[in-house]
């Protein structure tokens, strides 16, 4: 005889923690200034007051950049030119023009409610491996005779303790 189950009602929809996409649930913006309205979006999703200070410093500067002119009559061609600048010209850090770039699709998104697909494609710097510079036991010795008193014997006790090294045969090949 096949078993049967008694029926389950259907649950509820479960709540995600995601945020709502972009541009819903917004409540409309009261100030008539433009920098004022992204701080009013940023208080609002409660960013931080240092992330509002960065994003309103980036889109100072991105509007500076394009001589004045208001970011609406603006597209891709604009926000790539400033990215790149910050990029090329300016040599900023890979983190800085992450932070500009994150800046920019706030507004853009956030404030002025275009949704852009092109600030989606635009690449992050990747950030550069760095190698680590390891001196060879003569450049350290070289290093070490060069210092005087207190400086060599603080440095050669610094080194012998992290190589766990006796005192004797160190000291006796730097002096």
């Amino acid at each position: 005889m096949p078993v049967t189950f008694p029926a389950v009602p259907a649950l509820p929809p479960r709540k995600t923690l995601r945020p709502e996409p972009p541009g819903q649930d917004l409540p409309p913006l009261k100030s008539p200034r433009l920098l004022a309205q992204l701080r009013e979006r940023l208080r609002f999703m409660h960013y931080s007051l240092r992330t509002e200070e960065a994003y309103v410093y980036w889109v100072k500067a991105f509007i500076r950049f394009h001589g004045l002119r208001h970011p609406a009559e603006m597209g891709g061609s604009e926000v790539e030119a400033f990215l790149t600048h910050l990029a090329n010209d300016r040599s900023v850090a890979p983190s800085t023009h992450s932070q500009a770039l994150s800046a920019l699709l706030f507004f853009y998104g956030k404030v002025l409610g275009h949704q852009l697909p092109w600030l989606k494609e635009i690449g992050h710097p990747r950030r550069q491996r760095r190698l680590p510079v390891v001196l060879t036991v003569e450049e350290v010795r070289q290093v070490l005779r060069a210092m005087v008193g207190e400086h060599q014997l603080l440095a050669q006790l610094g080194l012998l303790k992290k190589a766990e090294l006796p005192l004797g045969p160190m000291a006796a090949n730097c002096s």
